[in-house]
């Protein structure tokens, strides 16, 4: 039933689809060029899917690691002691500490939530970026919601291939133990402290950096990419409106995901 309706819908099989999903971060004019040909209606869906589980197994790895204790004091800036494979976070200004014990079930359930958010704003963002380029350079924007779906790919491969790198950095690390103030509690408060432990070293800090650079570039590409063949515009076009693209997305998701973590 399922495949039928596809078939009816879009011309192209569930397998077909998923092999889009996965094709679009990778080689994306290619795909988009095909999205174009035979649109469907589940692609977009599966990439923010694939982006949130991304999101979720990236950040529980590291979440796993937390250990908790907190005190009464003053909020000061992060002090990173290694000690015997443990990375130790003091973030407030106490003499004694009590335990509290690593993540509970609230903090992951948190994780969840955001985890959806952030796919579904990146989404949104990358929409309404894309309806603008598209508008500035005279391109067409029947094909929108489909083609900011389908870039979602390349965020899935940007975060997965993140996940990858943290996960081998996290090998030689027993506990992440974060000395907190009470206030500092919430998961996002949590992800950043032990996010800013991992930083302290040099070859994590470059790597990170070159993983971050590489992916800025890409994402461009593929923002071109997706111009290119779903707004019917001269490679020019698509160029600078993919560069627009990225720009704007870039503000809005980070807006957006500034607010949402506030939030929870």
């Amino acid at each position: 039933m399922g495949s039928k309706l596809l078939q009816t819908r879009g011309s192209i099989s569930e397998i077909d689809v998923f092999k889009r999903a996965l094709l679009a971060g990778v080689s994306p004019f290619n795909t988009f060029a095909e999205i174009v040909r035979k649109p469907d209606t589940f692609g977009p869906l599966l990439c923010m899917v694939l982006l949130t589980v991304a999101h979720i197994i990236g950040n529980s790895l590291i979440l796993a690691k937390i250990f908790i204790y907190n005190a009464k004091g003053q909020i000061i800036t992060p002090n990173i002691v290694e000690s015997d494979n443990n990375l130790r976070v003091i973030a407030v200004n106490a003499t004694a500490f009590r335990k509290v014990g690593p993540p509970t079930d609230e903090h992951y359930a948190v994780l969840n939530v955001l985890a959806i958010g952030f796919s579904i704003l990146t989404w949104i963002s990358w929409s309404v970026s894309l309806w603008i380029s598209l508008k500035l350079i005279g391109g067409s924007t029947e094909m929108l919601g489909l083609v900011s779906g389908y870039i979602l790919s390349a965020k899935f491969y940007e975060t997965i291939t993140k996940t990858t790198l943290i996960s081998l950095f996290l090998r030689n690390i027993n506990k992440i133990e974060l000395f907190i103030s009470q206030d500092l509690q919430k998961v996002t408060n949590l992800l950043n402290l032990a996010s800013i432990a991992l930083s302290q070293s040099d070859v994590v800090q470059k790597v990170l950096m070159a993983h971050t650079a590489f992916f800025v570039v890409w994402s461009i590409i593929v923002s071109v990419a997706a111009i290119g063949q779903a707004g019917f515009v001269t490679t020019k076009k698509a160029i600078i409106g993919g560069i627009v693209g990225y720009l704007i997305s870039s503000f809005l998701q980070s807006m957006t995901f500034s607010l949402l973590t506030f939030i929870f």
